[in-house]
Protein backbone atom coordinates (compact mmCIF):
# COMPACT_ATOMS: atom_id res chain seq x y z
CA UNK A 1 0.00 0.00 0.00
CA UNK A 2 2.96 2.33 0.66
CA UNK A 3 4.14 1.81 -2.93
CA UNK A 4 0.69 2.70 -4.22
CA UNK A 5 0.70 5.86 -2.11
CA UNK A 6 4.09 6.86 -3.54
CA UNK A 7 2.92 6.24 -7.10
CA UNK A 8 -0.20 8.31 -6.52
CA UNK A 9 1.90 11.14 -5.11
CA UNK A 10 4.42 11.16 -7.97
CA UNK A 11 1.80 10.94 -10.71
CA UNK A 12 -0.37 13.49 -8.94
CA UNK A 13 2.44 16.04 -9.18
CA UNK A 14 2.61 15.40 -12.93
CA UNK A 15 -1.07 16.30 -13.31
CA UNK A 16 -0.57 19.88 -12.18
CA UNK A 17 -1.41 22.63 -14.72
CA UNK A 18 1.53 23.37 -17.00
CA UNK A 19 3.23 20.03 -16.36
CA UNK A 20 5.31 18.63 -19.19
CA UNK A 21 4.28 15.34 -20.77
CA UNK A 22 0.76 15.63 -19.35
CA UNK A 23 -0.64 13.07 -21.80
CA UNK A 24 1.97 10.48 -20.82
CA UNK A 25 1.31 11.12 -17.13
CA UNK A 26 -2.42 10.66 -17.65
CA UNK A 27 -1.84 7.34 -19.44
CA UNK A 28 0.37 6.25 -16.53
CA UNK A 29 -2.60 7.02 -14.28
CA UNK A 30 -4.73 4.72 -16.44
CA UNK A 31 -2.14 1.96 -16.04
CA UNK A 32 -2.11 2.49 -12.28
CA UNK A 33 -5.90 2.33 -12.25
CA UNK A 34 -5.73 -1.01 -14.09
CA UNK A 35 -3.41 -2.33 -11.35
CA UNK A 36 -5.87 -1.10 -8.72
CA UNK A 37 -8.73 -2.91 -10.47
CA UNK A 38 -6.85 -6.18 -11.01
CA UNK A 39 -5.19 -6.49 -7.62
CA UNK A 40 -7.52 -4.63 -5.26
CA UNK A 41 -10.86 -4.34 -7.08
CA UNK A 42 -10.66 -0.63 -6.48
CA UNK A 43 -9.76 2.63 -8.27
CA UNK A 44 -6.99 5.17 -7.97
CA UNK A 45 -8.09 8.56 -6.59
CA UNK A 46 -6.02 10.15 -9.38
CA UNK A 47 -8.95 9.68 -11.77
CA UNK A 48 -10.66 12.55 -9.97
CA UNK A 49 -7.63 14.82 -10.57
CA UNK A 50 -7.27 14.38 -14.33
CA UNK A 51 -8.04 17.59 -16.26
CA UNK A 52 -11.47 17.21 -17.87
CA UNK A 53 -11.00 19.69 -20.75
CA UNK A 54 -8.50 17.84 -22.91
CA UNK A 55 -8.07 18.65 -26.59
CA UNK A 56 -6.84 15.14 -27.39
CA UNK A 57 -9.86 13.12 -28.60
CA UNK A 58 -8.12 9.75 -28.21
CA UNK A 59 -6.95 10.56 -24.70
CA UNK A 60 -10.46 11.65 -23.75
CA UNK A 61 -11.92 8.35 -25.00
CA UNK A 62 -9.31 6.46 -22.97
CA UNK A 63 -10.23 8.56 -19.93
CA UNK A 64 -13.95 7.86 -20.37
CA UNK A 65 -13.22 4.14 -20.69
CA UNK A 66 -11.38 4.20 -17.37
CA UNK A 67 -14.27 6.04 -15.74
CA UNK A 68 -16.72 3.41 -16.96
CA UNK A 69 -14.54 0.50 -15.85
CA UNK A 70 -14.70 1.72 -12.26
CA UNK A 71 -18.50 2.09 -12.23
CA UNK A 72 -18.63 -0.83 -9.76
CA UNK A 73 -16.70 1.22 -7.23
CA UNK A 74 -18.41 4.59 -7.62
CA UNK A 75 -21.56 6.20 -8.96
CA UNK A 76 -21.12 7.76 -12.41
CA UNK A 77 -23.43 9.30 -15.00
CA UNK A 78 -23.79 6.61 -17.67
CA UNK A 79 -25.56 8.68 -20.30
CA UNK A 80 -23.09 11.54 -20.08
CA UNK A 81 -19.99 9.35 -20.32
CA UNK A 82 -21.30 7.31 -23.25
CA UNK A 83 -22.49 10.39 -25.13
CA UNK A 84 -19.14 12.11 -24.68
CA UNK A 85 -17.27 9.02 -25.84
CA UNK A 86 -19.33 8.65 -29.03
CA UNK A 87 -18.78 12.34 -29.77
CA UNK A 88 -14.99 12.02 -29.46
CA UNK A 89 -14.90 8.82 -31.54
CA UNK A 90 -16.39 10.71 -34.48
CA UNK A 91 -13.05 12.54 -34.79
CA UNK A 92 -10.99 9.32 -34.80
CA UNK A 93 -10.28 6.41 -37.11
CA UNK A 94 -9.21 3.87 -34.51
CA UNK A 95 -11.26 0.64 -34.66
CA UNK A 96 -9.28 -0.94 -31.80
CA UNK A 97 -10.09 1.92 -29.45
CA UNK A 98 -13.66 1.96 -30.75
CA UNK A 99 -14.02 -1.77 -29.98
CA UNK A 100 -12.72 -1.22 -26.47
CA UNK A 101 -15.04 1.74 -25.89
CA UNK A 102 -18.20 -0.03 -27.08
CA UNK A 103 -17.29 -3.16 -25.11
CA UNK A 104 -16.95 -1.19 -21.88
CA UNK A 105 -19.94 1.05 -22.66
CA UNK A 106 -22.08 -1.99 -23.50
CA UNK A 107 -21.22 -3.73 -20.24
CA UNK A 108 -21.74 -0.47 -18.37
CA UNK A 109 -25.19 0.26 -19.82
CA UNK A 110 -26.45 -3.33 -19.73
CA UNK A 111 -25.91 -3.33 -15.96
CA UNK A 112 -27.44 0.10 -15.38
CA UNK A 113 -31.04 1.25 -15.31
CA UNK A 114 -30.54 3.50 -18.33
CA UNK A 115 -30.89 1.45 -21.53
CA UNK A 116 -29.90 -2.23 -21.26
CA UNK A 117 -31.11 -3.00 -24.77
CA UNK A 118 -28.80 -0.39 -26.26
CA UNK A 119 -26.08 -1.75 -24.00
CA UNK A 120 -26.38 -5.18 -25.61
CA UNK A 121 -26.28 -3.57 -29.06
CA UNK A 122 -23.03 -1.88 -28.07
CA UNK A 123 -21.66 -5.27 -27.02
CA UNK A 124 -22.54 -6.76 -30.40
CA UNK A 125 -20.77 -3.86 -32.12
CA UNK A 126 -17.72 -4.29 -29.89
CA UNK A 127 -17.58 -8.01 -30.66
CA UNK A 128 -17.68 -7.40 -34.41
CA UNK A 129 -14.96 -4.72 -34.19
CA UNK A 130 -12.74 -6.82 -31.92
CA UNK A 131 -12.96 -9.79 -34.26
CA UNK A 132 -12.02 -7.65 -37.26
CA UNK A 133 -9.04 -6.14 -35.43
CA UNK A 134 -7.94 -9.30 -33.60
CA UNK A 135 -8.33 -7.75 -30.16
CA UNK A 136 -8.34 -10.89 -27.99
CA UNK A 137 -8.77 -9.07 -24.69
CA UNK A 138 -11.77 -7.08 -25.91
CA UNK A 139 -13.36 -10.25 -27.30
CA UNK A 140 -13.02 -11.96 -23.92
CA UNK A 141 -14.45 -9.03 -22.01
CA UNK A 142 -17.31 -8.56 -24.45
CA UNK A 143 -18.29 -12.23 -24.51
CA UNK A 144 -18.30 -12.34 -20.71
CA UNK A 145 -20.56 -9.27 -20.59
CA UNK A 146 -22.89 -10.85 -23.15
CA UNK A 147 -22.95 -14.08 -21.11
CA UNK A 148 -23.98 -12.13 -18.03
CA UNK A 149 -26.76 -10.42 -20.01
CA UNK A 150 -28.02 -13.78 -21.28
CA UNK A 151 -28.06 -15.27 -17.80
CA UNK A 152 -30.05 -12.30 -16.47
CA UNK A 153 -32.60 -12.85 -19.23
CA UNK A 154 -32.95 -16.47 -18.10
CA UNK A 155 -31.13 -17.88 -21.15
CA UNK A 156 -28.57 -20.02 -19.33
CA UNK A 157 -27.87 -22.12 -22.45
CA UNK A 158 -26.70 -19.07 -24.39
CA UNK A 159 -24.70 -17.85 -21.39
CA UNK A 160 -22.80 -21.13 -21.15
CA UNK A 161 -22.19 -21.20 -24.91
CA UNK A 162 -20.68 -17.72 -24.75
CA UNK A 163 -18.50 -18.72 -21.81
CA UNK A 164 -17.09 -21.64 -23.81
CA UNK A 165 -16.12 -19.20 -26.56
CA UNK A 166 -14.10 -17.27 -23.99
CA UNK A 167 -12.21 -20.43 -23.06
CA UNK A 168 -11.30 -21.11 -26.70
CA UNK A 169 -10.07 -17.61 -27.54
CA UNK A 170 -6.74 -17.87 -25.71
CA UNK A 171 -5.55 -20.65 -27.98
CA UNK A 172 -6.31 -18.69 -31.14
CA UNK A 173 -3.51 -16.19 -30.45
CA UNK A 174 -0.38 -16.39 -32.62
CA UNK A 175 2.51 -15.41 -30.33
CA UNK A 176 3.58 -16.07 -26.77
CA UNK A 177 2.99 -12.53 -25.52
CA UNK A 178 -0.51 -12.51 -26.92
CA UNK A 179 -1.23 -15.96 -25.46
CA UNK A 180 -0.04 -14.81 -22.04
CA UNK A 181 -2.24 -11.74 -22.13
CA UNK A 182 -5.20 -13.75 -23.36
CA UNK A 183 -4.79 -16.37 -20.66
CA UNK A 184 -4.67 -13.67 -18.00
CA UNK A 185 -7.89 -12.18 -19.34
CA UNK A 186 -9.51 -15.60 -19.67
CA UNK A 187 -8.58 -16.41 -16.07
CA UNK A 188 -10.27 -13.23 -14.88
CA UNK A 189 -13.20 -13.87 -17.21
CA UNK A 190 -13.68 -17.39 -15.88
CA UNK A 191 -13.79 -16.10 -12.31
CA UNK A 192 -16.52 -13.72 -13.48
CA UNK A 193 -18.32 -16.64 -15.10
CA UNK A 194 -18.20 -18.57 -11.83
CA UNK A 195 -20.10 -15.64 -10.34
CA UNK A 196 -22.45 -15.80 -13.31
CA UNK A 197 -23.10 -19.48 -12.59
CA UNK A 198 -23.97 -18.50 -9.03
CA UNK A 199 -26.41 -15.88 -10.34
CA UNK A 200 -28.05 -18.47 -12.60
CA UNK A 201 -28.54 -20.84 -9.66
CA UNK A 202 -29.96 -18.03 -7.51
CA UNK A 203 -32.39 -16.98 -10.24
CA UNK A 204 -33.58 -20.59 -10.53
CA UNK A 205 -33.82 -20.72 -6.70
CA UNK A 206 -31.20 -23.47 -6.60
CA UNK A 207 -29.77 -22.05 -3.42
CA UNK A 208 -27.78 -25.09 -2.32
CA UNK A 209 -25.76 -25.04 -5.56
CA UNK A 210 -25.24 -21.27 -5.40
CA UNK A 211 -23.98 -21.39 -1.83
CA UNK A 212 -21.70 -24.34 -2.60
CA UNK A 213 -19.97 -22.39 -5.40
CA UNK A 214 -19.45 -19.32 -3.23
CA UNK A 215 -18.23 -21.35 -0.25
CA UNK A 216 -15.64 -23.01 -2.49
CA UNK A 217 -14.51 -19.59 -3.74
CA UNK A 218 -14.19 -18.37 -0.18
CA UNK A 219 -11.80 -21.23 0.56
CA UNK A 220 -9.78 -20.72 -2.64
CA UNK A 221 -6.26 -19.57 -1.66
CA UNK A 222 -5.81 -17.88 -5.06
CA UNK A 223 -8.33 -15.15 -4.24
CA UNK A 224 -6.87 -12.02 -2.65
CA UNK A 225 -8.52 -11.61 0.74
CA UNK A 226 -8.23 -7.84 0.43
CA UNK A 227 -10.04 -7.69 -2.90
CA UNK A 228 -13.58 -6.75 -3.78
CA UNK A 229 -14.05 -10.19 -5.32
CA UNK A 230 -13.41 -11.78 -1.92
CA UNK A 231 -15.97 -9.42 -0.38
CA UNK A 232 -18.53 -10.31 -3.05
CA UNK A 233 -18.26 -13.93 -1.94
CA UNK A 234 -19.39 -13.00 1.57
CA UNK A 235 -22.14 -10.85 0.08
CA UNK A 236 -23.45 -13.64 -2.17
CA UNK A 237 -23.49 -16.12 0.70
CA UNK A 238 -25.41 -13.62 2.85
CA UNK A 239 -27.92 -13.06 0.03
CA UNK A 240 -28.57 -16.80 -0.28
CA UNK A 241 -28.74 -17.26 3.49
CA UNK A 242 -31.50 -14.65 3.78
CA UNK A 243 -33.56 -16.70 1.33
CA UNK A 244 -33.07 -20.05 3.06
CA UNK A 245 -33.72 -18.83 6.62
CA UNK A 246 -30.15 -19.10 7.90
CA UNK A 247 -29.79 -17.47 11.32
CA UNK A 248 -29.84 -13.69 11.50
CA UNK A 249 -26.49 -13.64 13.28
CA UNK A 250 -24.70 -15.56 10.52
CA UNK A 251 -26.15 -13.37 7.76
CA UNK A 252 -25.09 -10.22 9.61
CA UNK A 253 -21.62 -11.67 10.15
CA UNK A 254 -21.10 -12.19 6.41
CA UNK A 255 -22.50 -8.74 5.59
CA UNK A 256 -20.11 -7.12 8.05
CA UNK A 257 -17.19 -9.01 6.48
CA UNK A 258 -18.21 -7.90 2.98
CA UNK A 259 -18.84 -4.29 4.00
CA UNK A 260 -15.45 -4.10 5.74
CA UNK A 261 -13.54 -4.98 2.56
CA UNK A 262 -15.73 -2.83 0.29
CA UNK A 263 -15.13 0.13 2.60
CA UNK A 264 -11.38 -0.47 2.64
CA UNK A 265 -11.14 -0.57 -1.16
CA UNK A 266 -13.53 2.40 -1.43
CA UNK A 267 -16.33 0.67 -3.37
CA UNK A 268 -19.57 2.56 -2.59
CA UNK A 269 -21.84 0.69 -5.03
CA UNK A 270 -21.24 -2.78 -3.51
CA UNK A 271 -21.91 -1.25 -0.10
CA UNK A 272 -25.41 -0.47 -1.43
CA UNK A 273 -25.71 -4.20 -2.26
CA UNK A 274 -24.96 -4.91 1.40
CA UNK A 275 -27.66 -2.42 2.41
CA UNK A 276 -30.30 -4.06 0.20
CA UNK A 277 -29.53 -7.54 1.57
CA UNK A 278 -29.68 -6.15 5.10
CA UNK A 279 -33.08 -4.64 4.28
CA UNK A 280 -34.26 -8.05 3.08
CA UNK A 281 -33.01 -9.61 6.31
CA UNK A 282 -34.95 -7.03 8.34
CA UNK A 283 -38.05 -7.77 6.27
CA UNK A 284 -37.63 -11.48 6.95
CA UNK A 285 -37.22 -10.80 10.67
CA UNK A 286 -40.37 -8.65 10.83
CA UNK A 287 -38.62 -5.27 11.21
CA UNK A 288 -40.98 -3.77 8.63
CA UNK A 289 -40.53 -0.04 9.29
CA UNK A 290 -36.75 -0.33 9.08
CA UNK A 291 -36.87 -2.66 6.06
CA UNK A 292 -39.14 -0.34 4.07
CA UNK A 293 -36.94 2.67 4.83
CA UNK A 294 -33.80 0.78 3.81
CA UNK A 295 -35.31 -0.46 0.54
CA UNK A 296 -36.49 3.03 -0.38
CA UNK A 297 -33.05 4.45 0.40
CA UNK A 298 -31.42 1.85 -1.84
CA UNK A 299 -33.79 2.79 -4.67
CA UNK A 300 -31.85 6.04 -5.04
CA UNK A 301 -29.16 3.94 -6.71
CA UNK A 302 -28.97 3.90 -10.52
CA UNK A 303 -27.83 0.28 -10.45
CA UNK A 304 -30.33 -2.00 -12.23
CA UNK A 305 -29.69 -4.95 -9.93
CA UNK A 306 -30.38 -2.87 -6.82
CA UNK A 307 -33.55 -1.34 -8.28
CA UNK A 308 -35.02 -4.68 -9.36
CA UNK A 309 -34.13 -6.40 -6.09
CA UNK A 310 -35.73 -3.70 -3.94
CA UNK A 311 -38.83 -3.29 -6.10
CA UNK A 312 -39.41 -7.06 -6.03
CA UNK A 313 -39.32 -7.14 -2.23
CA UNK A 314 -41.60 -4.11 -1.90
CA UNK A 315 -44.07 -5.56 -4.44
CA UNK A 316 -44.50 -8.95 -2.74
CA UNK A 317 -47.54 -8.38 -0.52
CA UNK A 318 -47.23 -11.85 1.03
CA UNK A 319 -44.11 -10.71 2.89
CA UNK A 320 -45.69 -7.63 4.48
CA UNK A 321 -48.46 -7.30 7.09
CA UNK A 322 -51.73 -5.81 5.86
CA UNK A 323 -51.13 -2.35 7.32
CA UNK A 324 -47.78 -2.11 5.49
CA UNK A 325 -48.95 -3.23 2.08
CA UNK A 326 -50.31 0.19 1.10
CA UNK A 327 -51.68 -0.09 -2.43
CA UNK A 328 -50.84 -1.83 -5.67
CA UNK A 329 -48.27 0.71 -6.85
CA UNK A 330 -45.27 -1.52 -6.14
CA UNK A 331 -46.45 -4.49 -8.24
CA UNK A 332 -47.15 -2.06 -11.08
CA UNK A 333 -43.75 -0.41 -10.65
CA UNK A 334 -42.24 -3.90 -10.68
CA UNK A 335 -44.05 -4.62 -13.95
CA UNK A 336 -42.89 -1.36 -15.55
CA UNK A 337 -39.27 -1.76 -14.45
CA UNK A 338 -39.11 -5.36 -15.66
CA UNK A 339 -40.42 -4.27 -19.06
CA UNK A 340 -38.05 -1.30 -19.30
CA UNK A 341 -35.01 -3.38 -18.34
CA UNK A 342 -36.13 -6.42 -20.37
CA UNK A 343 -36.01 -8.63 -17.26
CA UNK A 344 -38.18 -11.66 -18.07
CA UNK A 345 -38.03 -13.30 -14.66
CA UNK A 346 -39.07 -10.09 -12.92
CA UNK A 347 -41.89 -9.65 -15.45
CA UNK A 348 -43.45 -12.96 -14.41
CA UNK A 349 -42.92 -12.15 -10.73
CA UNK A 350 -44.76 -8.86 -11.28
CA UNK A 351 -47.72 -10.79 -12.73
CA UNK A 352 -47.67 -13.03 -9.66
CA UNK A 353 -47.68 -10.01 -7.34
CA UNK A 354 -50.49 -8.31 -9.27
CA UNK A 355 -52.49 -11.53 -9.07
CA UNK A 356 -52.17 -11.40 -5.28
CA UNK A 357 -54.04 -8.09 -5.30
CA UNK A 358 -56.90 -9.60 -7.31
CA UNK A 359 -57.23 -12.90 -5.47
CA UNK A 360 -59.58 -11.63 -2.74
CA UNK A 361 -62.09 -9.97 -5.10
CA UNK A 362 -61.57 -11.37 -8.60
CA UNK A 363 -60.42 -14.98 -8.52
CA UNK A 364 -60.79 -15.42 -12.28
CA UNK A 365 -58.37 -12.59 -13.08
CA UNK A 366 -56.01 -13.76 -10.35
CA UNK A 367 -56.08 -17.31 -11.70
CA UNK A 368 -55.33 -16.06 -15.22
CA UNK A 369 -52.38 -13.99 -14.01
CA UNK A 370 -51.01 -16.91 -11.99
CA UNK A 371 -51.36 -19.16 -15.05
CA UNK A 372 -49.30 -16.84 -17.25
CA UNK A 373 -46.73 -16.44 -14.48
CA UNK A 374 -46.49 -20.22 -14.03
CA UNK A 375 -45.88 -20.71 -17.75
CA UNK A 376 -43.03 -18.21 -17.57
CA UNK A 377 -41.51 -19.70 -14.43
CA UNK A 378 -41.72 -23.18 -15.95
CA UNK A 379 -39.92 -22.01 -19.10
CA UNK A 380 -37.20 -20.37 -16.98
CA UNK A 381 -37.13 -23.37 -14.60
CA UNK A 382 -37.58 -21.30 -11.43
CA UNK A 383 -38.53 -23.79 -8.72
CA UNK A 384 -39.62 -21.53 -5.86
CA UNK A 385 -41.76 -19.27 -8.04
CA UNK A 386 -43.47 -22.26 -9.65
CA UNK A 387 -44.28 -23.55 -6.18
CA UNK A 388 -45.73 -20.17 -5.21
CA UNK A 389 -48.10 -20.33 -8.19
CA UNK A 390 -49.26 -23.83 -7.24
CA UNK A 391 -49.83 -22.63 -3.67
CA UNK A 392 -52.12 -19.89 -4.94
CA UNK A 393 -54.00 -22.29 -7.22
CA UNK A 394 -54.58 -24.44 -4.16
CA UNK A 395 -55.91 -21.50 -2.17
CA UNK A 396 -58.36 -20.59 -4.95
CA UNK A 397 -59.55 -24.21 -5.14
CA UNK A 398 -60.03 -24.36 -1.38
CA UNK A 399 -62.12 -21.17 -1.46
CA UNK A 400 -64.36 -22.84 -4.02
CA UNK A 401 -64.72 -25.88 -1.76
CA UNK A 402 -62.67 -28.14 -4.06
CA UNK A 403 -60.52 -29.86 -1.45
CA UNK A 404 -59.25 -32.45 -3.91
CA UNK A 405 -57.90 -29.80 -6.30
CA UNK A 406 -56.38 -27.85 -3.42
CA UNK A 407 -54.54 -30.95 -2.20
CA UNK A 408 -53.34 -31.70 -5.74
CA UNK A 409 -51.90 -28.19 -6.17
CA UNK A 410 -50.18 -28.19 -2.80
CA UNK A 411 -48.67 -31.59 -3.50
CA UNK A 412 -47.27 -30.13 -6.74
CA UNK A 413 -45.76 -27.25 -4.79
CA UNK A 414 -44.16 -29.31 -2.02
CA UNK A 415 -41.15 -30.84 -3.90
CA UNK A 416 -40.46 -27.49 -5.57
CA UNK A 417 -40.25 -25.79 -2.18
CA UNK A 418 -38.03 -28.62 -0.99
CA UNK A 419 -35.77 -28.12 -4.03
CA UNK A 420 -35.37 -24.45 -3.15
CA UNK A 421 -34.80 -25.14 0.57
CA UNK A 422 -37.98 -23.36 1.68
CA UNK A 423 -38.57 -25.38 4.84
CA UNK A 424 -41.26 -23.07 6.26
CA UNK A 425 -43.34 -23.39 3.10
CA UNK A 426 -42.94 -27.18 3.16
CA UNK A 427 -44.14 -27.22 6.77
CA UNK A 428 -47.11 -25.01 5.85
CA UNK A 429 -48.11 -27.41 3.07
CA UNK A 430 -47.84 -30.38 5.42
CA UNK A 431 -50.15 -28.62 7.89
CA UNK A 432 -52.68 -27.83 5.17
CA UNK A 433 -52.65 -31.37 3.80
CA UNK A 434 -53.02 -32.76 7.33
CA UNK A 435 -55.99 -30.44 7.92
CA UNK A 436 -57.62 -31.64 4.69
CA UNK A 437 -57.08 -35.26 5.68
CA UNK A 438 -58.58 -34.60 9.12
CA UNK A 439 -61.55 -32.91 7.48
CA UNK A 440 -61.94 -35.88 5.16
CA UNK A 441 -61.91 -38.37 8.04
CA UNK A 442 -64.42 -36.26 9.96
CA UNK A 443 -66.76 -36.15 6.97
CA UNK A 444 -66.44 -39.90 6.55
CA UNK A 445 -67.29 -40.50 10.22
CA UNK A 446 -70.32 -38.20 10.02
CA UNK A 447 -71.58 -39.96 6.93
CA UNK A 448 -71.22 -43.35 8.59
CA UNK A 449 -73.17 -42.06 11.57
CA UNK A 450 -76.02 -40.86 9.37
CA UNK A 451 -76.03 -44.03 7.25
CA UNK A 452 -75.26 -46.97 9.54
CA UNK A 453 -75.28 -50.46 7.97
CA UNK A 454 -78.21 -52.77 8.90
CA UNK A 455 -77.38 -54.82 12.01
CA UNK A 456 -78.63 -58.05 10.49
CA UNK A 457 -76.10 -57.95 7.61
CA UNK A 458 -73.35 -60.51 7.91
CA UNK A 459 -69.71 -59.41 8.10
CA UNK A 460 -69.06 -59.82 4.37
CA UNK A 461 -72.04 -57.68 3.40
CA UNK A 462 -71.10 -55.13 6.06
CA UNK A 463 -67.60 -54.76 4.60
CA UNK A 464 -69.02 -54.37 1.12
CA UNK A 465 -71.43 -51.70 2.36
CA UNK A 466 -68.60 -49.88 4.13
CA UNK A 467 -66.47 -49.90 0.98
CA UNK A 468 -69.32 -48.45 -1.07
CA UNK A 469 -69.85 -45.79 1.59
CA UNK A 470 -66.17 -44.82 1.65
CA UNK A 471 -66.13 -44.67 -2.12
CA UNK A 472 -69.25 -42.50 -2.15
CA UNK A 473 -67.81 -40.06 0.39
CA UNK A 474 -64.53 -39.98 -1.49
CA UNK A 475 -66.34 -39.07 -4.69
CA UNK A 476 -68.22 -36.31 -2.89
CA UNK A 477 -64.94 -34.86 -1.67
CA UNK A 478 -63.20 -35.44 -4.98
CA UNK A 479 -60.54 -37.67 -3.34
Amino acid sequence: MANFANLNKVLGEGLQPGSLDLADTIRCCFTLNYIYRVHMDSRTPLLDSIPLHLCDHQLMVEYLIEQMTVQTYTSVDAERLVSQGISHLQHLDNPKLEAMFYGIAGAFMSHSTINPMQGFQFLEKALALSKSTGETTVQCNTLVSMAICMSKQGNSTAALALSRQVQRIAYQATDLVQVTGALERVARALITLVTTRTEIHIRKSEYAEAKSIQTALLQNPAINKNSGRYAYTFLNIALVDVMIATTKELVEQNLVAARKVFTRVKSPVPIIYCDMVLADLNLREGNWVLARAQFQECLNSRDAQVVLYCVEKLADSTRWPAHFQGHAKWPMICLCESHRLQERLMLYKALLFIGDWFISEDEVTAHNLFTVALEGFTFLDVHQSRAQCFMRFGEIAQRKGDSSKAAEMWQEARPLFERSLQTKDVEQIDRRLAALEKEHQSSLANFMTLHPPPEQLDEEVFEAHSEVTRSHVGNMLGC
